[in-house]
């Protein structure tokens, strides 16, 4: 009974020590710092509306490109009640982010103990807790799912079958979250051959229905728009739509990218010899990491999860953001909280506190150029300004920053009229070169009366 309640206290302990990291790197300068982008003002707008009218959406956000295919709109039900408990106000969204890396952060904790030790969980969990961000979108489940996959692909690897339906649920919800965990069904394979014990036909049954559930919606959107999204999908497929000017080995220097950013998050512009010698280290680590795994089949998988990624989008001659790399890294705490746990415990804890500390640097020189609080305020400054009851707006921002405000008026209650009794309002970057006519600034945004 005393092994127990000491066992009990240490997680505890273990699970609010990695929470006060996880708020910690939420919170700090949240308002300077969450940025109020296309993404989120898409996902504001779709969720107000299924609030409102009080109907079910049936497709997500748009993945590939503007022009490419709908995944499940289980994100946008993820994000309404948070939007519910925020009376609409788009802060919403970063809470909902900053609970995604919470869910992750516990869960890497717990899943990497049960798979190792406690020590490693611990790491681990730490690891991925430094890791949060506030940034909205569909993107943000990836680690969760990528780390609750893989530990259910060591399971099932290890003969525990009547884990398989639960798999093959976690990969449908995955699939259609975002393309980015497609590639966990080759790793999801390769764990059935290797298994010395299959599913029965049963779990089988069960894990198909389990997997095919998340597509429902979608196939009820088919249904009834002539298939619209199965021919977004075959013509994103089928068709060689990606190529362009790029380097045959583009695919690596977003992998590499993509490394910085999960682990010491180096600005990309900036200390390329600290990018090169902390990416080499990182990378140098994964490799170690895998050659020492004792268990053949476990090392195999990891193998599998880690490439299968690189392997797929080599064949792709597109631009690739570093985010399509996310499966194959969502495994990367574990590895180095691996190799940390190799170290005398006091030193594998210091080193976990200096990586700790070095993502902590990196959110405290986040800035972006405009954040949602910039443009809150100018927004409600124009609403709720007396001069004009009837206005105009014009946006003379750089492209990619007009987003978002339609929304914000919406949320003030006061929409702008475009017609020719509505005064026009003008919000600008600043320097605009009309800053004698700006009649309210926040930080980088102003406000011009015409």
């Amino acid at each position: 009974m005393e092994k127990l309640k000491k066992m009990f206290n240490g997680r505890i302990l273990a699970i609010l020590t990695i929470t006060l990291v996880v708020l910690l790197f939420g919170f700090y300068r949240f308002n300077q710092r969450f940025a109020f982008n296309w993404d989120q003002s898409d996902d504001a707008n779709k969720v107000a509306e299924m609030i409102s009218l009080k109907k079910p959406l049936l497709i997500g956000p748009r993945v590939a490109n503007e022009s490419g295919f709908f995944v499940g709109p289980f994100h946008y039900y993820f994000l309404a009640p948070f939007f519910v408990l925020f009376n609409g106000d788009p802060i919403a969204e970063g809470i909902a982010a900053i609970v995604v890396a919470l869910i992750t952060s516990i869960s890497g904790y717990l899943l990497a103990s049960k798979m190792f030790n406690k020590r490693l969980g611990l790491f681990t969990g730490l690891i991925f807790a430094s890791m949060t961000s506030i940034q909205s979108w569909n993107v943000m489940y990836t680690s969760f799912f990528g780390i609750l996959g893989y530990f259910l692909c060591w399971k099932i690897i290890n003969s525990k079958t009547k884990y398989f339906p639960l798999l093959m649920f976690v990969y449908g919800m995955a699939a259609t979250s975002h393309l980015v965990p497609a590639s966990m069904g080759l790793s999801i394979l390769v764990a059935l051959i290797i298994s010395a014990k299959k599913p029965t036909f049963k779990q089988i049954f069960l894990g198909i229905g389990l997997f095919l559930i998340s597509f429902v919606p979608n196939l009820i959107f088919d249904l009834r728009h002539d298939f619209l999204n199965l021919k977004k999908i075959i013509a994103f497929v089928s068709i060689d739509n990606h190529v362009g000017d790029h380097p045959w080995w583009l695919f690596l220097r977003s992998f590499w990218r993509g490394v910085n950013l999960s682990t010491f998050a180096f600005d990309i512009n900036k200390n390329q010899l600290l990018i090169i010698l902390g990416n080499a280290l990182v990378l140098s680590i994964l490799i170690f990491e895998i050659i020492k795994i004792k268990n053949n089949k476990l090392k195999l998988l990891t193998v599998v999860w880690m490439m299968t990624p690189l392997l797929a989008l080599g064949f792709y001659k597109g631009n690739i953001p570093e985010y399509y790399y996310g499966l194959s890294l969502s495994i990367l705490p574990i590895l180095l909280a691996s190799f940390i746990k190799r170290l005398n415990w006091k030193i594998g804890l210091i080193l976990v506190i200096i990586f700790v500390s070095i993502r902590f640097y990196r959110i405290w020189q986040d800035r972006p150029m405009i954040n949602l609080s910039d443009k809150k305020n100018v927004v409600k400054y124009i609403a709720q300004q007396k001069e004009d009851p009837i206005f105009n707006v014009s946006y003379d921002l750089p492209v990619g920053m007009e987003t978002g405000y339609d929304y914000l008026f919406n949320f003030y209650k006061h929409q702008p009229v475009n017609t020719n009794q509505g005064h026009l309002y003008t919000i600008v970057l600043l320097p605009s070169g009309e800053d004698e006519k700006v009649v309210y600034k926040s930080n980088r945004i102003g406000v011009i009366r015409r």
